[in-house]
């Protein structure tokens, strides 16, 4: 049964993992698609909680596993995987097992219309238990995808071509994605981001099955700036900006380290950095454990565009600040660095460099309180939304919202 599946995940993956698990159900003329899927805030920047089964049986399936991603899309930073256990049950007839030696690599006959199935069910799932933003589900809904028709001619399916080559799972062939210049294409994404928090591009509806490695062109919206608009400071911590379908609500700080954390992370991939010289050379000392811990990340700080020495028994000198920050105090934010990182979750610290960079951006980002110039609001938005992952902060916390006109006329009772 399927509580029996879940303790079964639970017993596999261990106790944390059961509160993060949304159950999916959805039976159709062509597969019943059962199991669970993860909420988005549980998503892990490693693989190895992503499970298919048909007709109980594992397999591993790379365009079906595109599906669940697209289903996620915008729920998740680019370099997150959510976990799933999904079960598929079939007409054996429409399969064919014997396509790889390991028989875990299946062909299906209807790919593209399962394909279509598995990103509905997900995508339904994650609606139904409030895990996608503003909208409306009905508990019993289902899916609503025309039944399979018995004349082939009535339908007829994309042909696609697969690489067999392509596997998610192998980590040293997922692409990178170069971080583009907030004057580049800042200004194209405000139409997104609002469409997505309206729910346009959440309305659960078959989509369109990809062909592997074509992917769609999401930024190719309409132009608009908010530079262009009367944007306001609300307790020198929220930003607020009027959008087409609401009003838009800004964390000020969460998106500085959004800015931030992309910024550092771009230093540490690539050969050059700018450090910046102090005039004075500052001293710091620290408590031994203090002194051990950035003794141990150095090195990353180095890449960053610190230059930090060693002066002594739990002494250090800072000669230079990453040329990217503003840095009146550096011994500060060296104390404000440790604490965050010292905060910092026990997994996340085996992804040095990344926690670094995150801990960096906490410590560097503009406070609450901060009171900011207009162009300096204008300024911090467009690069906002020059990020990868402008919606979400490097610790995966809500950097925006709307409240939509639908909202405000429910408080006027209108």
């Amino acid at each position: 049964g399927k509580s029996n599946f879940r303790r079964r995940i639970v017993d596999l993956f261990g106790k944390n993992i059961n509160h993060s698990l949304v159950p999916v159900e959805e039976k159709t003329s062509m597969v019943n698609i059962s199991g669970y899927v993860g909420q988005p805030k549980y998503a892990k920047k490693t693989m190895g909680e992503q499970f298919f089964f048909v007709n109980k049986r594992y397999m591993r399936h790379p365009y079906f596993h595109k599906a669940v991603m697209q289903a996620y899309e915008k729920l998740l930073p680019s370099d997150a995987f959510p976990s799933y256990f999904l079960f598929l049950e079939l007409d054996p007839a429409g399969i064919d097992i014997n396509v790889h030696p390991t028989k875990t690599e299946i062909k299906f006959e209807n790919e593209v219309a399962i394909w279509q199935f598995v990103h509905a069910a997900v995508r339904t799932s994650l609606g139904k238990h409030n895990v996608v933003p503003s909208i409306d589900f009905d508990q019993n809904g289902s899916i609503d995808i025309p039944v399979k028709s018995k004349n082939k001619d009535e339908v007829r399916y994309p042909e696609i071509k697969i690489n067999p080559d392509y596997n998610p799972f192998d980590s040293e062939k997922t692409p990178s994605v170069k971080i583009p210049k907030a004057s580049g294409w800042a200004k194209s994404n405000l139409s997104r981001w609002e469409d997505l928090y309206q729910g346009k591009q959440l309305i659960l509806k078959p989509e369109k099955a990809p062909s592997p490695g074509k992917e769609p062109d999401v930024f190719s919206q309409p132009r608009e700036s908010f530079s262009q608009k009367r944007v306001l400071q609300l307790k020198q911590k929220y930003i607020l900006s009027p959008v087409k379908s609401g009003l838009m609500v800004i964390d000020q700080k969460r998106a500085h380290e959004r800015i931030l954390f992309e910024k550092f992370m771009e230093v540490l991939h690539s050969e050059s950095v700018a450090s910046q010289q102090q005039l004075f050379p500052q001293t710091i000392e620290l408590e031994p454990g203090d002194a051990e811990l950035l003794k141990n990340i150095l090195d990353d700080l180095l890449s960053l565009g610190f230059d930090i020495r060693e002066f002594g028994k739990n002494t250090f000198i800072i000669n230079g600040t990453p040329g990217m920050l503003d840095v009146s105090s550096p011994e500060i934010i060296i104390q404000k660095l440790l604490e965050e990182y010292k905060n910092s979750p026990v997994d996340a610290k085996a992804r040095a460099k990344e926690q670094v960079a995150i801990s960096l951006a906490k410590a560097s980002a503009l406070d609450y309180g901060t009171e900011l110039k207009q162009v300096e609001i204008d300024h911090l938005i467009d690069n906002l939304f020059a990020c990868k992952t402008p919606n979400f902060s490097p610790e995966g916390k809500k950097v925006l919202t709307i409240i939509s006109l639908e909202d405000f006329e429910k408080i006027f009772n209108k």
